[in-house]
């Protein structure tokens, strides 16, 4: 199961419950130990290394949340008194490196309710976690294919979608999309991910379809279709939609 697909899977799982003011139990997780409190679910999502998804029973969610998050004796992320829900994903892989992603929702006093993801890398050689912090990289239409770095996800009908590569992916994400000199998406604040899907109508004509994941829970689509110019394109925002699942 690849990175894109698991955020998506958290952050419907972070969504799910209920927006009531958090007055619930903070139960510490240690991301490295084999046991756990009995109020916290583990689901192992792969068997090569060790991948993990915790989060808080369904019988328990009314009552209890994972607070402070640990590997070992190193904490990796603090506790909140305002969190309604919290869940972790956890990548494990002897001798190069340690993932963990930390998805959390937050009921603030004015009754806002805002959603967060954290994440953190630790390699073999190093003792204590960073901020993962990826780079953009610029998606040009005018210079494909782009590989190494970004790959052709599928391929259907006449259309193409297109990700960073799963080995770069802690690395880098696609970032402004552009075709020569126009530019089309140039989303980069908060980006966890990004899929372009390109779909060729006519040799004169041609739509972009981007879909954006963000840290703050949001994800973006936009759609836009080409003009030709001479030997350039223009390019239109036929479609916007923001979606949060709470």
């Amino acid at each position: 199961m690849n990175l894109s697909i698991l955020c998506i899977l958290l952050w419907q799982r972070v969504c799910s419950h209920h927006n009531t003011f958090p007055d619930l139990i903070p139960i510490d997780l240690d991301v490295r130990s084999y046991m756990h409190a009995p109020q916290i679910a583990v689901t192992r999502v792969d068997s090569e290394y060790k991948t993990c998804l915790f989060d808080i029973e369904e019988e328990h969610q009314s009552k209890y949340k994972i607070g402070n998050v640990w590997d070992g004796v190193f904490k990796v992320y603090d506790d909140s008194d305002i969190i309604l829900t919290r869940n972790i994903f956890y990548i494990f892989i002897p001798f190069i490196r340690s993932y963990i992603q930390i998805n959390s929702r937050y009921l603030h006093s004015s009754g806002k309710i805002t959603m967060e993801t954290v994440e953190f890398v630790k390699h073999a050689t190093e003792e204590h976690y960073v901020e993962l912090i990826r780079e953009p990289v610029t998606f040009d239409l005018a210079q494909l294919p782009l590989a190494p770095l970004v790959i052709i996800l599928k391929e259907i009908n006449g259309y193409k979608e297109f990700v960073v590569d799963e080995f770069f992916k802690m690395d880098m994400f696609i970032g402004a999309v552009i075709n020569g000199h126009a530019v089309i998406d140039n989303r980069v604040h908060g980006v966890i991910y990004k899929i372009v899907r390109l779909e060729i109508i006519s040799p004169e004509k041609h739509k972009v379809t981007v879909k954006t994941l963000t840290k703050h829970g949001v994800e973006y689509l936009d759609e836009f279709e080409s003009t030709r110019c001479g030997n350039a394109f223009n390019y239109l925002q036929t479609l916007h939609e923001e979606s949060s699942t709470f």
